[in-house]
């Protein structure tokens, strides 16, 4: 049986789910985490639209909208950030600290260098800096690892739907189990 609505502008939106839980030893695919997180932001932000769900993707517990719009961080270029701040941001946000970024929601750094895969970003964003200011801020090609264009600012969605820090999560009360996997492969 199908249903005929009158058409709409509004546009709309997809929060698939995900088949794991929370501190399993697999990532949400690339794709539907980013897809997820988009949605999120829009929901967040209280943009019109018709989101298309299923009842599972909506019993996952998320964090409350002002959580994801406060966690969400600008960062600028010649803005003043330590590095040491940075990556504690990015524990925060769920990025992954790799050898070699390949996919949204990973870091690496190599002396002054962070090349960074934001969600919703479809290259991922060098930063070069000098001492504790962000000189330049660029995307690259993922693949020749050539600049494409220079950006005076870059947007950091959360990788994570889970809004903590790593050591905030260990401090948590929680299995024996949960702090091994946290320890071993981080949050997801």
């Amino acid at each position: 049986r199908a249903f005929l609505y009158p058409a709409s502008d509004a546009p709309v939106r997809l929060l698939q789910e995900y088949m794991h839980e929370p501190f399993e030893e697999v990532r949400i695919a690339d794709k539907i985490a980013t897809q997820r997180v988009l949605t999120l932001r829009n929901i967040s932000d209280r943009a019109d639209g018709i989101i298309i769900t299923t009842p599972y993707a909506l019993l996952k517990k998320i964090a409350p909208p002002e959580a994801f719009i406060e966690s969400i961080v600008i960062l600028k270029r010649n803005m003043i950030l330590p590095p040491s701040e940075l990556f504690v941001m990015f524990d925060r946000l769920g990025y992954l600290p790799v050898e070699v970024v390949t996919g949204s929601g990973e870091y690496c750094v190599r002396g002054g260098i962070v090349d960074l895969f934001p969600f919703g970003h479809k290259n991922p964003v060098r930063l070069e800096y000098f001492d504790d200011e962000i000189d330049y801020l660029f995307t690259y090609d993922i693949n020749t690892q050539k600049k494409i264009v220079e950006k005076e600012s870059v947007e950091l969605l959360p990788a994570s739907e889970v809004l903590m820090s790593t050591p905030e999560l260990l401090a948590m009360d929680l299995p024996a189990a949960v702090h091994e996997k946290l320890e071993n492969f981080g949050k997801y």
